[in-house]
């Protein structure tokens, strides 16, 4: 059985994914404080969750989860943005570009990054639009929705589901995509 992820792939493996499709999925996630009580990798767990079930829908592959994105606000004063490791915009938007033209290189013309961190949305216009015309390669950026996005539907019955808690709604995609063995606190 062949891997999605294209870090598991041999190159031959990979070519037969770029013969088979011209898409390809890059989870971006960061590593940035969220409380306490979470990890530091919360959104980069719910990133990766995302990627790895989309791409078996989509029968497509994967790259390697980018696990650092732009998180400057979350760096605070000395001390209070513990862990957190942010890029620049510059830096995070050439590092994307870099991951893009790579796979447009070998025959990719779809691309489809994909986050749960919002601050990664903030520098991402103008390389989407630098790789479009560049290339003509179709790319675009995915969030997956957060506890903000889905206080909207707070209350609101689906089946015998009651969305009561944004909260909760974070604590569970977490616990949904986190490697065994991360404590929470």
């Amino acid at each position: 059985m062949k891997s999605y992820n294209l870090l598991e792939c041999a190159y031959v493996d990979a070519q037969e994914w770029f013969k088979e499709t011209d898409t390809v999925m890059v989870p971006v996630g960061s590593c940035e404080k969220h409380g306490a009580h979470v990890p530091l990798g919360t959104d980069s767990f719910t990133t990766i969750s995302v990627t790895e079930r989309d791409a078996k829908i989509a029968n497509v592959p994967y790259t390697p989860l980018l696990p650092f994105g732009y998180s400057a606000h979350h760096m605070g004063r000395v001390g209070e943005g513990c862990g957190t490791v942010t890029l620049s915009a510059e830096t995070f938007r050439r590092v994307l570009y870099d991951i893009a033209r790579s796979l447009i290189y070998h025959g990719a013309n779809k691309i489809v990054f994909v986050t749960h961190h919002g601050s990664n949305i903030k520098p991402i216009d103008e390389l989407l639009r630098k790789l479009r015309y560049q290339t003509g390669a179709f790319v675009a950026f995915y969030k997956t929705p957060t506890e903000r996005e889905c206080e909207v539907v707070k209350g609101i019955k689906i089946g015998v589901l009651t969305i009561v808690s944004a909260g909760a709604i974070a604590i569970g995609l977490v616990l949904a995509g986190m490697p065994a063995g991360v404590p929470l606190h």
